[in-house]
């Protein structure tokens, strides 16, 4: 008489190990994409007329809240959320330095001993609202004939967001830029040993 089948323990052990990577793989195959984003413009948006500085960025901070490679967006007035699936480029300190960089620098822009610290103390963003960037803007002048060695200034910008992950990152870009526009008219007047600050905002 044939004896009834059965299956020995190293087969089980070998057909629960295959289905386990089965299971895992198949896992990894549905999940989402992700996206990179960055904040440093266009090159035909980095035009100069000359009359610039060049302005050497040496560090950005950014609040902790947002000092991760993945995006994070205000979902509304008390929550926080991070897309695991849209990152940016770079840890955003160096995004933000990187854009900066970019757009002091153009390639007419004359040489000066003008560096420049940036503390960003607000960097939000929501869907169909608005995008803020508060920053605290140090420049120094490290000529040693300057009649202005150091300016401190604070500044304050609002724009508004579409729905969309990609248009609050366009919000943010554009941000950047008009923070790079205010820190060539903060430069300026350091040079020219102006310590005035504009309002903020």
């Amino acid at each position: 008489m044939r004896k009834p089948f059965t299956r020995r323990p190293n087969a089980v052990l070998a057909t629960s190990a295959l289905l386990g990577i089965v299971l895992t793989f198949t896992g990894c195959s549905s999940s989402p994409p992700v996206h990179f984003h960055t904040l440093v413009p266009p090159a035909d948006a980095a035009e100069a007329t000359g009359e610039e500085a060049r302005i050497t960025v040496e560090n950005v901070t950014v609040p902790p809240q947002v000092d991760r490679t993945a995006l994070v967006l205000r979902s509304d007035r008390s929550q926080l959320q991070v897309l695991e699936s849209d990152w940016w480029g770079a840890p955003l300190p160096q995004e933000i330095q990187s854009a900066l960089t970019v757009s002091l620098n153009p390639p007419q822009a004359r040489d000066s001993r003008v560096h420049a610290w940036i503390n960003i103390t607000r960097f939000e963003a929501m869907r169909n609202d608005q995008a803020w960037l508060d920053a605290d803007i140090r420049l120094d002048n490290r000529d040693t004939e300057a009649q202005l060695k150091q300016l401190n200034c604070t500044t304050r910008i609002r724009r508004q967001a579409g729905p969309t992950v990609t248009d609050t990152v366009l919000a943010q870009q554009a941000n950047i830029a008009t923070l790079a526009d205010r820190i060539r008219a903060q430069a300026k007047r350091l040079l020219a040993g102006d310590d005035s600050c504009p309002p903020p905002v």
